[in-house]
Protein backbone atom coordinates (compact mmCIF):
# COMPACT_ATOMS: atom_id res chain seq x y z
CA UNK A 1 0.00 0.00 0.00
CA UNK A 2 2.92 2.38 0.78
CA UNK A 3 4.46 1.73 -2.61
CA UNK A 4 1.13 2.44 -4.28
CA UNK A 5 1.06 5.90 -2.75
CA UNK A 6 4.69 6.68 -3.56
CA UNK A 7 4.92 4.88 -6.94
CA UNK A 8 1.41 4.47 -8.28
CA UNK A 9 2.63 2.90 -11.54
CA UNK A 10 5.01 0.40 -9.97
CA UNK A 11 6.11 -2.08 -12.65
CA UNK A 12 6.00 -5.78 -11.93
CA UNK A 13 7.49 -8.74 -13.76
CA UNK A 14 6.92 -12.36 -12.77
CA UNK A 15 9.43 -15.19 -12.96
CA UNK A 16 7.92 -18.65 -13.12
CA UNK A 17 9.81 -21.91 -13.23
CA UNK A 18 8.67 -24.71 -15.54
CA UNK A 19 10.14 -28.04 -14.47
CA UNK A 20 10.97 -30.66 -17.10
CA UNK A 21 14.08 -32.16 -18.64
CA UNK A 22 14.57 -32.09 -22.39
CA UNK A 23 17.38 -34.64 -22.12
CA UNK A 24 14.89 -37.08 -20.56
CA UNK A 25 12.43 -36.59 -23.40
CA UNK A 26 9.98 -34.67 -21.21
CA UNK A 27 7.04 -32.63 -22.39
CA UNK A 28 6.98 -29.27 -20.55
CA UNK A 29 3.35 -29.70 -19.48
CA UNK A 30 3.73 -33.35 -18.46
CA UNK A 31 7.27 -34.08 -17.28
CA UNK A 32 8.34 -37.36 -15.76
CA UNK A 33 9.44 -37.39 -12.10
CA UNK A 34 8.23 -33.85 -11.42
CA UNK A 35 7.71 -34.48 -7.71
CA UNK A 36 11.09 -36.13 -7.17
CA UNK A 37 12.98 -33.33 -8.92
CA UNK A 38 11.26 -30.72 -6.79
CA UNK A 39 11.91 -32.70 -3.60
CA UNK A 40 15.61 -33.13 -4.50
CA UNK A 41 16.14 -29.38 -4.35
CA UNK A 42 13.85 -28.99 -1.32
CA UNK A 43 15.56 -31.70 0.76
CA UNK A 44 19.21 -31.77 -0.30
CA UNK A 45 19.76 -28.15 -1.30
CA UNK A 46 17.90 -26.52 1.62
CA UNK A 47 15.14 -25.27 -0.68
CA UNK A 48 17.72 -23.94 -3.17
CA UNK A 49 19.54 -21.77 -0.64
CA UNK A 50 22.77 -23.79 -0.39
CA UNK A 51 25.87 -23.40 -2.49
CA UNK A 52 27.41 -20.59 -4.53
CA UNK A 53 25.25 -18.17 -6.45
CA UNK A 54 23.24 -19.69 -9.31
CA UNK A 55 24.59 -23.20 -8.69
CA UNK A 56 21.52 -25.30 -7.85
CA UNK A 57 21.07 -26.79 -11.30
CA UNK A 58 21.04 -30.55 -10.69
CA UNK A 59 17.90 -32.17 -9.35
CA UNK A 60 18.35 -35.84 -10.22
CA UNK A 61 19.27 -37.33 -6.82
CA UNK A 62 15.83 -38.42 -5.65
CA UNK A 63 14.82 -39.28 -9.22
CA UNK A 64 17.59 -41.88 -9.27
CA UNK A 65 16.66 -43.16 -5.80
CA UNK A 66 12.98 -43.47 -6.73
CA UNK A 67 13.80 -45.28 -9.98
CA UNK A 68 16.09 -47.75 -8.19
CA UNK A 69 13.50 -48.49 -5.51
CA UNK A 70 10.73 -48.93 -8.04
CA UNK A 71 12.82 -51.43 -10.01
CA UNK A 72 13.81 -53.23 -6.81
CA UNK A 73 10.20 -53.73 -5.76
CA UNK A 74 9.19 -54.78 -9.26
CA UNK A 75 11.98 -57.36 -9.39
CA UNK A 76 10.98 -58.85 -6.05
CA UNK A 77 7.32 -58.92 -7.11
CA UNK A 78 8.19 -60.84 -10.30
CA UNK A 79 10.51 -63.16 -8.38
CA UNK A 80 7.80 -64.06 -5.86
CA UNK A 81 5.28 -64.54 -8.69
CA UNK A 82 7.65 -67.04 -10.34
CA UNK A 83 7.93 -68.96 -7.06
CA UNK A 84 4.14 -68.98 -6.75
CA UNK A 85 3.71 -70.24 -10.32
CA UNK A 86 6.25 -72.99 -9.78
CA UNK A 87 4.61 -74.09 -6.54
CA UNK A 88 1.21 -74.11 -8.26
CA UNK A 89 2.60 -76.28 -11.06
CA UNK A 90 3.46 -78.92 -8.48
CA UNK A 91 0.44 -78.41 -6.25
CA UNK A 92 -2.42 -77.01 -8.37
CA UNK A 93 -4.86 -77.21 -5.43
CA UNK A 94 -3.06 -74.38 -3.58
CA UNK A 95 -4.12 -72.52 -1.56
CA UNK A 96 -5.39 -75.66 0.14
CA UNK A 97 -8.30 -75.54 2.49
CA UNK A 98 -9.77 -78.63 4.16
CA UNK A 99 -6.84 -80.93 3.31
CA UNK A 100 -5.08 -82.47 6.31
CA UNK A 101 -2.38 -84.21 4.31
CA UNK A 102 -1.05 -83.93 0.78
CA UNK A 103 0.35 -87.25 -0.32
CA UNK A 104 3.70 -87.75 1.43
CA UNK A 105 4.63 -84.03 1.60
CA UNK A 106 3.45 -83.48 5.14
CA UNK A 107 0.66 -81.34 6.53
CA UNK A 108 -1.14 -79.26 3.94
CA UNK A 109 -1.32 -76.37 6.38
CA UNK A 110 2.47 -76.04 6.34
CA UNK A 111 2.58 -75.96 2.53
CA UNK A 112 -0.35 -73.59 2.49
CA UNK A 113 1.40 -71.27 4.94
CA UNK A 114 4.44 -71.06 2.67
CA UNK A 115 2.22 -70.36 -0.33
CA UNK A 116 0.35 -67.57 1.45
CA UNK A 117 3.63 -66.04 2.65
CA UNK A 118 4.82 -65.84 -0.96
CA UNK A 119 1.54 -64.18 -1.94
CA UNK A 120 1.90 -61.66 0.85
CA UNK A 121 5.47 -60.78 -0.16
CA UNK A 122 4.41 -60.46 -3.81
CA UNK A 123 1.51 -58.16 -2.91
CA UNK A 124 3.62 -55.96 -0.62
CA UNK A 125 6.23 -55.40 -3.32
CA UNK A 126 3.54 -54.94 -5.99
CA UNK A 127 1.91 -52.21 -3.89
CA UNK A 128 5.29 -50.54 -3.25
CA UNK A 129 6.08 -50.55 -6.98
CA UNK A 130 2.65 -49.16 -7.84
CA UNK A 131 3.12 -46.39 -5.26
CA UNK A 132 6.40 -45.26 -6.80
CA UNK A 133 4.99 -45.69 -10.30
CA UNK A 134 1.97 -43.44 -9.62
CA UNK A 135 3.30 -41.00 -6.99
CA UNK A 136 4.23 -38.36 -9.56
CA UNK A 137 0.82 -38.50 -11.24
CA UNK A 138 -0.97 -38.22 -7.89
CA UNK A 139 1.21 -35.26 -6.91
CA UNK A 140 0.28 -33.47 -10.14
CA UNK A 141 -3.39 -33.94 -9.28
CA UNK A 142 -2.87 -32.56 -5.75
CA UNK A 143 -1.08 -29.43 -6.95
CA UNK A 144 -3.44 -28.79 -9.88
CA UNK A 145 -1.03 -29.67 -12.70
CA UNK A 146 -3.33 -32.48 -13.85
CA UNK A 147 -7.08 -32.20 -14.18
CA UNK A 148 -9.67 -34.74 -15.29
CA UNK A 149 -12.87 -33.87 -17.10
CA UNK A 150 -15.67 -36.28 -17.89
CA UNK A 151 -17.79 -35.73 -20.98
CA UNK A 152 -20.84 -37.78 -21.91
CA UNK A 153 -22.31 -38.34 -25.33
CA UNK A 154 -25.30 -40.21 -26.70
CA UNK A 155 -24.10 -42.83 -29.15
CA UNK A 156 -26.72 -44.36 -31.42
CA UNK A 157 -26.21 -47.17 -33.91
CA UNK A 158 -28.62 -47.87 -36.78
CA UNK A 159 -28.52 -51.45 -38.05
CA UNK A 160 -30.18 -52.70 -41.23
CA UNK A 161 -30.86 -56.30 -40.32
CA UNK A 162 -31.54 -57.23 -43.94
CA UNK A 163 -28.11 -56.14 -45.21
CA UNK A 164 -25.97 -55.91 -42.05
CA UNK A 165 -25.24 -52.22 -42.76
CA UNK A 166 -24.60 -50.09 -39.67
CA UNK A 167 -24.30 -46.36 -39.06
CA UNK A 168 -23.27 -44.71 -35.78
CA UNK A 169 -23.68 -41.13 -34.53
CA UNK A 170 -22.44 -39.47 -31.37
CA UNK A 171 -24.08 -36.36 -29.87
CA UNK A 172 -22.87 -34.50 -26.76
CA UNK A 173 -25.29 -34.72 -23.83
CA UNK A 174 -26.23 -31.28 -22.56
CA UNK A 175 -29.12 -32.33 -20.37
CA UNK A 176 -29.93 -35.51 -18.51
CA UNK A 177 -28.35 -38.83 -19.61
CA UNK A 178 -31.88 -40.22 -19.62
CA UNK A 179 -32.49 -38.10 -22.74
CA UNK A 180 -30.28 -40.52 -24.69
CA UNK A 181 -33.10 -42.14 -26.62
CA UNK A 182 -34.09 -42.28 -30.26
CA UNK A 183 -37.38 -42.68 -32.04
CA UNK A 184 -37.64 -46.17 -33.57
CA UNK A 185 -37.31 -46.36 -37.34
CA UNK A 186 -40.41 -46.79 -39.49
CA UNK A 187 -38.55 -49.47 -41.39
CA UNK A 188 -39.06 -52.82 -39.58
CA UNK A 189 -35.69 -54.04 -40.84
CA UNK A 190 -33.81 -51.22 -39.06
CA UNK A 191 -33.13 -51.21 -35.33
CA UNK A 192 -31.73 -48.30 -33.38
CA UNK A 193 -29.68 -48.81 -30.19
CA UNK A 194 -28.60 -45.84 -28.10
CA UNK A 195 -26.26 -45.77 -25.10
CA UNK A 196 -24.51 -43.15 -22.95
CA UNK A 197 -20.74 -43.15 -23.53
CA UNK A 198 -18.57 -41.36 -20.94
CA UNK A 199 -14.98 -40.37 -21.70
CA UNK A 200 -12.37 -38.92 -19.35
CA UNK A 201 -9.98 -36.29 -20.71
CA UNK A 202 -6.67 -35.46 -19.02
CA UNK A 203 -5.36 -31.91 -19.10
CA UNK A 204 -1.76 -31.29 -18.05
CA UNK A 205 -0.54 -27.85 -17.01
CA UNK A 206 3.07 -26.61 -16.94
CA UNK A 207 4.32 -26.13 -13.37
CA UNK A 208 7.41 -25.81 -11.21
CA UNK A 209 6.49 -28.81 -9.10
CA UNK A 210 4.67 -26.74 -6.46
CA UNK A 211 2.45 -24.27 -8.33
CA UNK A 212 1.23 -24.17 -11.91
CA UNK A 213 2.55 -21.66 -14.42
CA UNK A 214 -0.94 -20.19 -14.54
CA UNK A 215 -0.92 -19.59 -10.79
CA UNK A 216 2.65 -18.25 -10.71
CA UNK A 217 1.70 -15.76 -13.42
CA UNK A 218 -1.38 -14.54 -11.58
CA UNK A 219 0.23 -11.89 -9.36
CA UNK A 220 -1.86 -8.69 -9.60
CA UNK A 221 -0.42 -6.01 -11.85
CA UNK A 222 2.22 -8.19 -13.52
CA UNK A 223 3.28 -6.71 -16.86
CA UNK A 224 4.96 -9.85 -18.15
CA UNK A 225 5.60 -13.41 -17.02
CA UNK A 226 9.04 -14.79 -17.78
CA UNK A 227 9.27 -18.57 -18.02
CA UNK A 228 12.41 -20.05 -16.54
CA UNK A 229 12.74 -23.36 -18.34
CA UNK A 230 13.81 -26.65 -16.74
CA UNK A 231 13.65 -25.10 -13.28
CA UNK A 232 11.64 -26.22 -10.27
CA UNK A 233 10.06 -24.08 -7.56
CA UNK A 234 13.09 -24.07 -5.26
CA UNK A 235 15.74 -23.97 -7.98
CA UNK A 236 14.30 -20.64 -9.06
CA UNK A 237 15.94 -19.08 -6.01
CA UNK A 238 19.48 -20.00 -6.98
CA UNK A 239 20.06 -21.54 -10.41
CA UNK A 240 21.49 -20.75 -13.82
CA UNK A 241 17.97 -20.09 -14.99
CA UNK A 242 17.65 -17.45 -12.26
CA UNK A 243 20.84 -15.74 -13.44
CA UNK A 244 19.65 -15.60 -17.03
CA UNK A 245 16.22 -14.32 -15.97
CA UNK A 246 17.79 -11.52 -13.92
CA UNK A 247 20.00 -10.56 -16.85
CA UNK A 248 16.92 -10.25 -19.04
CA UNK A 249 15.27 -8.13 -16.37
CA UNK A 250 18.19 -5.69 -16.00
CA UNK A 251 18.60 -5.46 -19.75
CA UNK A 252 14.97 -4.44 -20.08
CA UNK A 253 13.89 -7.63 -21.81
CA UNK A 254 11.71 -9.06 -19.04
CA UNK A 255 8.89 -6.57 -19.33
CA UNK A 256 8.71 -2.85 -19.99
CA UNK A 257 12.10 -1.20 -20.34
CA UNK A 258 11.78 0.66 -17.07
CA UNK A 259 15.18 -0.10 -15.49
CA UNK A 260 17.92 2.54 -15.77
CA UNK A 261 21.36 1.15 -15.03
CA UNK A 262 24.84 2.72 -15.16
Amino acid sequence: MVFKRIIPDLHKAAFAGVEYKLDAGDEPANPKQLMWRMLTTFVFDDKGNNGPAFSRNEDDSLVNVANRLAQKYLSIQLEKQEEIDELKSWFPFLPCEGFDWVFFFGPCTALDGHFRKLEEQRNINRDAYNWFNTADMRWKVIMGALEFEETSSCQCTWTDNSTGWTYTTSTPITGSPSDCIHTPSNDPNITVDCAVVTETTQTFKPSDGVVTLESASGFPGVNKTNRVEETNHFQLRNSEGTRLALLRLYEGNAGDAWFQTQ
